[in-house]
């Protein structure tokens, strides 16, 4: 991956600094040149290189898609925090669509795979816990969200989000042959999932310069964090060595569909 040039540090401390040098400046543009090179770390995570390549092992995605149902359940929770907050219809609107996609789309990807992987349906049946790092994810987003404006949720949420939106294009493109891994690739690429981020980008685009400065840091600061968090959580899948990590590591990754 080539990484952009980063714009001076000046350009980054306030959004009103950064858009006097670049007038058309989106607000979310903004948000993810201040987050630094958290950004283009996790768009250039091993779990991403490795999934759009055909070469994560089957231990990492069966483990990764439990830690990741956990916090499709902790989104939906955060979403309704951003609900609650929603400043008008139309926001409430677009609002209960995304949990509608959370709720419906992706919890029937996760029943479908997990049934075809003949895993149990639910992450708490699993015998060992997930690690911290998976964890703090979703309480991370949930803590954040508890004492959050509208505005920072959505910064939180668009950081996960267009993050996913970003790599599973890429990975999209690549091609990937395995059959759960292209399908949770294509479930983040079009349809109502890039409907989402759409919007939440072009609200934020629409709020975002109208808030104070303070409130600005604020946003960046969530989306940041959550950008951090993302990064830990997908190191997390690899943490644990089972027999199916051994096997992969010698040279057997994900089967080929």
């Amino acid at each position: 991956m080539t990484a952009r040039s980063a714009p001076p540090a000046t350009a980054l401390a306030s959004f009103d600094a950064a858009r006097a040098l670049r007038a058309d400046l989106r607000f979310t543009d903004w948000l993810r040149e201040a987050c630094g090179p958290a950004w283009d770390a996790m768009l250039d995570h091993r779990f991403t290189r490795e999934i759009a390549a055909d070469a994560l092992p089957d231990g990492v995605f069966a483990r990764y898609l439990r830690y990741e149902h956990g916090f499709v359940a902790t989104a939906v929770k955060v979403f309704a925090h951003a609900l609650i907050q929603a400043p008008t219809t139309a926001d409430r609107r677009h609002v209960a669509e995304i949990l509608e996609a959370l709720t419906g789309e992706q919890e029937r990807y996760f029943a479908e795979t997990f049934a075809r992987l003949g895993l149990p349906a639910e992450p708490a049946s699993d015998a060992a816990p997930p690690p911290a790092a998976a964890l703090a994810l979703g309480d991370g987003a949930l803590a954040m969200a508890a004492h959050a404006t509208f505005e920072e949720i959505l910064s939180m949420m668009l950081a996960a989000e267009w993050m996913y939106l970003t790599w599973c294009a890429r990975a999209h493109d690549a091609g990937p042959r395995h059959p759960e891994a292209a399908r949770w690739i294509d479930l983040h690429v079009g349809g109502a999932f890039e409907a989402g981020v759409t919007w939440t980008r072009q609200r934020l685009d629409t709020l975002g310069p109208a808030l104070d400065p303070a409130r600005q840091a604020a946003c960046a600061a969530r989306f940041r964090r959550l950008t951090e968090l993302e990064i830990a959580f997908h190191d997390a899948p690899y943490e644990r060595a089972e027999a199916t990590d051994n096997a992969a590591a010698n040279g057997s990754p994900l089967s080929r569909g």
